[in-house]
């Protein structure tokens, strides 16, 4: 994958401490996301400026405009997209290739870490370098947190596991690189796409997200199963303790301490 410096879009050119550019794709969700995730990352000093709100139409735009307060993000843009899948690849083709960019959902209700004792994250900067420069050190170009609060250890993960949706960073790759297909389980598609690319995936294990629950639409969520146990038979297998669920089949296990 492309990982060579870029330069930003014009409208983000702002020297900040943060580096990073916050992408945040939402669906008919603005006012959790005025309550929950802009409140974190405001409470963890992300300039607004950075922040890009994804909204899939230009009537979801203007709702949007309309209940967020000014001051907490950047920019909103309409992705024209009618699926989750489709609103995240239209997502990537707005950063240029390369780009170091940070994904969180827009239902966060906090960030926890495990140093050694379970609290709120205590720097959300330092936990973006500490995944981007350990994609730089084991040649990957995803990283994200653990899924969990109650398994959660200090160590760093590259094998294929599960990385949730709720919270990662990339480095923007080359168009076609990777594409999602899925509306419901797209964090494990998205896992296995970038493994198979760069056959590695950094997790933080001392780390979680944890959102806010939502409505389950269970049919869309069965088609996306099936559809992923056909597409990448080699790579993911029904959980038998949980029919609405799947799980990656047995790799080895790569811990960095």
């Amino acid at each position: 994958m492309n990982k060579a410096p870029t330069k930003p879009h014009s409208h983000l050119r702002i020297k900040t401490k943060f580096p990073y550019e916050i992408a945040i794709p939402t669906i008919h969700n603005p006012v959790l996301l005025r309550d929950t995730t802009l409140n974190i990352l405001k409470a963890y000093r992300v300039p607004s400026a950075k922040i890009t709100v994804f909204v899939p139409s230009a009537s979801q735009e203007q709702i949007y405009k309309s209940v967020l307060l000014p001051n907490t993000y950047g920019r909103i843009w309409n992705t024209s997209t009618t699926t989750l899948a489709d609103l995240y690849n239209r997502i990537y083709s707005y950063y240029t290739p390369g780009t170091q960019v940070v994904f969180i959902k827009d239902c966060i209700q906090y960030i926890l870490e495990e140093n050694p004792l379970l609290r709120p994250l205590k720097s959300f900067l330092a936990l973006c370098k500490l995944g981007f420069l350990t994609c730089e050190k084991e040649g990957s170009s995803f990283w994200g947190v653990s899924p969990t609060i109650s398994t959660m250890k200090q160590t760093i993960t590259t094998s294929l596991q599960y990385i949730p949706g709720r919270l990662w960073g990339t480095y923007i790759p080359l168009p076609s690189v990777i594409h999602l297909t899925q509306n419901h389980k797209e964090d494990y598609e998205r896992t296995i796409q970038y493994y198979k690319a760069d056959k590695a995936v950094i997790r933080l294990n001392m780390a979680c997200a944890v959102e806010c629950k939502q409505p389950i639409d269970l049919p869309g969520l069965r088609s996306s199963i099936q559809a992923l146990l056909q597409i990448y038979p080699e790579y993911v297998t029904l959980k038998k303790s949980d029919p609405l669920n799947i799980q990656f089949r047995a790799q080895n296990e790569d811990l960095k301490g």
